[in-house]
């Protein structure tokens, strides 16, 4: 099922004319679950992800490569801060191909999906960690 859905991501980049609704909700999401990451910063967080901004931008076919690409590396940033050490060691090669990726031509029907579905399975793990160490944490208090 969730090859299905980032196989629809990318049939709606390359549909004529583009679909941006998943990849809106996607953006959305992964704003909304770094807020609750470091709720001290969700005000900056929000601000990065202007979802309205971003669809108003696809909508009027104004879509800015360099201001995408400021969103996906604030995005692998923030992933590297809140990660544990033990999976920066994943993480950090990770963003570092993703980062390589990103300074050469891409075709973005088939980068955003890998790429979207690569943050997702991170902040899955990221978010799996604090919860376990807060568990033990409250355990040993």
């Amino acid at each position: 099922m969730r090859r299905a859905f980032w196989d629809l991501i990318k049939s709606d980049l390359e549909a004529d004319p583009q679909r941006f609704d998943h990849i809106l909700k996607l953006i959305e999401e992964i704003g909304t679950r770094l807020c609750a990451l470091c709720p001290r910063q969700a005000q900056e967080i929000r601000g990065v992800f202007d979802v309205d901004f971003l669809e108003q931008m696809f909508t009027h076919k104004a879509f800015d490569a360099q201001e995408f690409g400021k969103i996906c590396y604030y995005i692998m940033e923030k992933m590297e801060l809140y990660c544990s050490v033990g999976h920066l060691e994943e993480l950090g090669p990770w963003c570092a191909h993703q980062r390589e990726v990103l300074q050469k031509p891409i075709v973005y029907a088939e980068w955003i999906p890998q790429f979207f579905e690569g943050v997702h399975g991170h902040l899955d793990t990221i978010e799996d960690q604090i919860r376990s160490f807060l568990s033990q944490t409250k355990q040993q208090s």
